[in-house]
């Protein structure tokens, strides 16, 4: 590898690191007096509080793609005659079904997000004595979790994306339609 590919390669992934960051920050600055808020109401600690909000706002996210998708899908399907084609019965237990798979997908995601929000935090406490200021130090935690996120996810789990993908759509289909076995 050359001098140019290397500089090229740790630029895009500074230029990317600096975008999940910004969107990562605004998210946490929007969400976190809506967190301060399900503490107060339920009693909650910072561990459940935050569990809580991370299952429903990815809840909220990955539901909203998947109805777009099976909107998507029933606007574009040509019809194969009144024998073949879903009746509204069937598309609710395919929502239904879906609903269990994006469930179980929102668990794991956010365990796995709790991870990076105690790295955010972590950096954010472990900066006290710094002289800066609250939302400065705050960014400096956002970006250090993001960091370590993408190092994680360009690197070593780089596969995750499309096996959510294929669990969320295709997850009781037996044999997926876009992979060809050889």
């Amino acid at each position: 590898m050359d001098f140019l590919g290397l500089f090229f390669g740790v630029f895009d992934f500074v230029k990317f690191l600096v975008l999940l960051t910004i969107v990562s920050f605004v998210l946490y600055k929007f969400l976190t007096p809506l967190k301060d808020k399900l503490v107060k109401r339920f009693s909650l600690n910072w561990i459940k509080s935050s569990l809580a909000m991370n299952f429903i706002s990815i809840f909220v996210v990955l539901f909203i793609f998947y109805l777009y998708f099976i909107f998507v899908g029933v606007a574009l399907a040509v019809p194969q005659g009144e024998g073949l084609d879903f009746d509204l019965w069937e598309n609710i237990l395919l929502v239904l079904i879906g609903t269990v798979r994006i469930i179980v997908a929102t668990i794991i995601l956010s365990l796995v997000l709790l991870f990076f929000e105690f790295v955010a935090s972590i950096t954010i406490s472990y900066q006290d004595k710094k002289k800066y200021s609250k939302t400065i130090k705050e960014f400096i935690g956002v970006l250090v979790a993001c960091a370590i996120f993408l190092i994680l996810f360009l690197f070593v789990f780089n596969w995750v994306a499309l096996g959510l993908f294929i669990y969320i759509f295709y997850g009781g289909v037996s044999s997926l339609p876009l992979l060809v076995i050889i």
